[in-house]
């Protein structure tokens, strides 16, 4: 029997959140130099950005692990949401700031619908 379509738009959106959040987040774990030039300037007053980045990058993929398995799946959105609050700030109206804008909207709309 095929899922209703609301059940199945729900889905999607939330793999599609997941998709985004784990690529970057295990990139930002097992590459963080590359990610480097994205860590706010503020963070370089405590030394190397790279723990920042790798902090940043286990964040995301916990949280997009427990969308994947459906585990805590308002609150993570949530988390996600917010968590992407201070990155749109940061990187501004542009091409990757559309990118994020878009994916803290599917994150928020994970979080109110579930």
């Amino acid at each position: 029997m095929i899922p209703e379509y609301p059940a199945m738009a729900r889905l999607s959106v939330r793999l599609g959140v997941v998709s985004v959040m784990r690529w970057f987040g295990l990139n930002q774990l097992l590459d963080p130099a590359s990610f480097l030039g994205y860590a706010p300037a503020w963070v370089r007053q405590f030394g190397d950005a790279t723990l920042f980045v790798r902090g940043n990058g286990l964040f995301e993929t916990v949280f997009a692990t427990l969308l994947l398995l459906g585990l805590f799946t308002r609150p993570a959105a949530a988390r996600l949401t917010l968590h992407m609050l201070p990155i749109l700030l940061s990187v501004g109206y542009n091409e990757i700031g559309a990118r994020d804008f878009a994916i803290t909207l599917a994150a928020l709309s994970i979080a109110l619908a579930g």
